[in-house]
C-alpha cells in the first residue's frame, strides 16, 4: 500500500513539473472583416498616452509643441480641443502619464512622474475638470498606476530585486504586497529589464493583468480582502532560458509562436495582440516603423479564468489595441503609412 502511495505521489508530482508552464493555445483563427475610418492626426511625441476610446471621442497624448492632452472626434478625425501646458502650476505638467480611465464615469487619472502627483479629472464637451489631486509613491522605469476603484490602485514596483505587484491605498498608504519572480530565479544581474511589464485592470470582476514582454507571459491576479493573489499564469510559448555569467538570455529560437504585444481587458474579456513573427525578423533599431514588413497578426479573446474563446487573424500589423470597453470590436493604431485607426468587427 505504501509503496502504491510513493508511486501516486512521483506521478502526481510529474504531472505538476510537466504543466508548470501553461501555454496559451491557438489552435482555430476566425478572420476579422476591418472598417478603415477617418484618418485621425494622431500625434506620439514626448512622453505621449496610449489611444482611448471615450463616449466623448479619442483621447491621445501631447501634440507637438502644443498641448499635453487632446480629444478628438471619432467620425471626422476633428480635434475637439487640447489641455495643459509645461509647468508647475494648475493644469500644467513635467511629465504627464495617462495612467487609467473610468469609462463610465468619464474621469481620466493623469499622473506626473516629476512631481510624483496623480490628477483627476472629468472628461467635460470641451474641457477637462480637475476633481482632486494627491500624492503617489516615486514610479520607477516601467511602472503603472492602475486603479482598482477610487481609492485603491496598483503598480509594479522595480528597484532591481524581485519586482512586486503593490496594492496602495492614497489615505493608507501600501496595504498589500505580491513578490512576482516568474521564473523562480534570483541569480541573474539583469533582473530589473526582464520583468518590463504592462498592467490592466478588471474593475468589474477585482482582477489583474500583468504582461510581462520578454518572457511572453500573462499573469491573472485576484484582490480579496485587500490581498493580491495569483490565479493563473500563462505563455504564448514555453520560455527557454540559460543563465550565463549571471546573465538572462531567451533562446530566440523558441520565439517562432509569436510575441505578444498588448494587452488589454474589457468588464468581460481579456484581449491580447500577438505579432506572428520571431524578434529575430524586425530590426531592433526603429522596431515600430519596420512593423509593416509583416504581413499578418493575431488577436486572441480569453477569458478571465484563462480559457482561450476566439483567435482573430487579422491583415494588418497595429502597434497596439486602443483601450475601450466594447467587446464588439477593436480598434487599433497602425503606424504605417501614416497613424491610422482601424477599426476590427469581432
Amino acid at each position: 500500500m505504501k509503496r502504491i502511495i510513493i508511486i501516486l505521489l512521483v506521478g502526481l508530482l510529474q504531472s505538476c513539473e510537466n504543466n508548470k508552464y501553461l501555454i496559451i493555445g491557438m489552435d482555430f483563427t476566425d478572420t476579422c472583416s476591418v472598417t478603415s475610418l477617418e484618418t485621425l492626426p494622431v500625434v506620439l511625441e514626448d512622453y505621449g498616452f496610449s489611444v482611448y476610446d471615450t463616449k466623448m471621442g479619442y483621447i491621445t497624448g501631447k501634440e507637438e509643441d502644443n498641448n499635453y492632452i487632446q480629444l478628438w472626434n471619432k467620425y471626422t478625425g476633428e480635434k475637439i480641443f487640447g489641455f495643459g501646458s509645461i509647468g508647475r502650476g494648475p493644469n500644467e505638467f513635467l511629465m504627464p502619464l495617462c495612467t487609467d480611465i473610468d469609462y463610465n464615469k468619464n474621469i481620466i487619472y493623469v499622473m506626473d512622474l516629476v512631481k510624483c502627483k496623480m490628477n483627476k479629472y472629468t472628461l467635460l464637451k470641451d474641457t477637462l475638470e480637475c476633481i482632486e489631486s494627491f500624492e503617489v509613491p516615486q514610479m520607477t522605469a516601467g511602472s503603472l498606476i492602475r486603479f482598482i476603484d477610487d481609492s485603491t490602485f496598483v503598480y509594479r514596483e522595480l528597484d532591481g530585486k524581485i519586482p512586486k505587484l503593490v496594492l496602495y491605498n492614497k489615505q493608507d498608504g501600501m496595504i498589500s504586497e505580491y513578490e512576482d519572480n516568474i521564473l523562480d530565479e534570483e541569480s541573474f544581474d539583469n533582473i530589473f529589464s526582464i520583468y518590463q511589464s504592462a498592467i490592466s485592470i478588471s474593475k468589474k470582476k477585482k482582477k489583474i493583468l500583468l504582461l510581462c514582454y520578454e518572457l511572453n507571459a500573462i499573469s491573472c491576479f485576484s484582490v480579496k480582502n485587500n490581498t493580491i493573489f495569483l490565479d493563473w499564469r500563462k505563455f504564448l510559448i514555453e520560455p527557454k532560458y540559460d543563465i550565463s555569467k549571471r546573465e538572462f538570455a531567451i533562446d530566440q529560437n523558441k520565439m517562432d509562436k509569436g510575441i505578444i504585444k498588448h494587452l488589454y481587458v474589457t468588464d468581460l474579456f481579456i484581449y491580447l495582440l500577438i505579432y506572428d513573427a520571431k524578434k529575430s525578423d524586425l530590426s531592433v533599431i526603429d522596431f515600430e516603423n519596420n512593423l509593416h514588413k509583416l504581413e499578418y497578426s493575431y488577436i486572441i479573446k480569453m477569458s478571465f479564468e484563462g480559457e482561450l474563446i476566439k483567435t482573430y487573424k487579422i491583415n494588418c500589423v497595429p502597434m497596439y489595441m486602443v483601450n475601450t470597453l466594447d467587446d464588439k470590436a477593436i480598434t487599433v493604431l497602425v503606424n504605417y503609412p501614416d497613424f491610422n485607426l482601424l477599426k476590427l468587427k469581432l
